[in-house]
């Protein structure tokens, strides 16, 4: 059992930049998908060749930044990932955009592979990260909760911010707002409370209260396992 001093702990500490950036991560081919098809018309069969493309090309980089990860530290990758993917989105959707208007699918395929690159920096070494941020007491609950915020909240809602904001501003490249203003939270979070990874006082505090599974919870019955 956790209580909320737990669930304070996964939103205030690690949860937060998980939850956001996950949603981010995993969406970056569905959401190319999208604008693809749905804000650009491009056909079926090009528009999922391209995206498939790009992640083929793409994946080998999850292992790459996982493996520089282990050598220099989980932070700035991540935070690097972060404010690359916040800077670049308009640009790359504008290129995009007019990629698919000249029918040149490679520079389609080389704009979305830029994107996987970018959440490869942070998903790479994200799965090490989180379970160096979280005590194994609390663990589960941190990685569970943060994971199905980032999918079902943030994720969930995604096509329907961007459909919403493509027809409030009247431009293709409005629903780009979503993710460029999620990138810039999950990375304005890392800095200011996860600057120092997990050195961080507030991690290190979470270890110290949380790090002996042997503590009873004083809310359990004496002696309950």
């Amino acid at each position: 059992m956790t209580g909320w001093d737990d669930l304070r702990v996964d939103h205030g500490g690690g949860g937060c930049p998980w939850a956001v950036r996950h949603r981010r991560t995993r969406g970056t081919g569905t959401r190319s998908l999208y604008f693809l098809q749905t804000v650009l018309k491009m056909d079926f069969l090009t528009s999922n060749l391209c995206i498939a493309a790009a992640l083929v090309l793409g994946t080998p980089f999850y292992v790459l930044f996982g493996r520089l990860s282990d050598k220099y530290g989980r932070q700035g990758i991540i935070t690097l990932g972060l404010i690359l993917s916040a800077v670049t989105y308009l640009p790359l959707y504008a290129w995009i955009r007019s990629a698919a208007a000249d029918h040149s699918n490679g520079q389609v395929v080389v704009a979305v592979l830029l994107q996987i690159v970018f959440s490869a920096m942070v998903y790479g070494p994200m799965a090490a990260y989180m379970t160096e941020l979280f005590p194994p007491r609390i663990r589960f609950t941190g990685l569970s909760v943060s994971y199905h915020l980032g999918t079902g909240v943030f994720g969930g809602f995604t096509p329907l911010l961007a459909l919403s904001l493509t027809d409030s501003t009247g431009s293709q490249l409005g629903g780009v707002i979503y993710p460029i203003a999620m990138s810039a939270l999950s990375a304005v979070v890392c800095l200011a409370l996860l600057r120092k990874g997990t050195e961080t006082k507030l991690v290190r505090s979470v270890w110290a209260q949380f790090a002996t599974p042997e503590r009873t919870d004083p809310r359990e019955p004496a002696g309950a396992q």
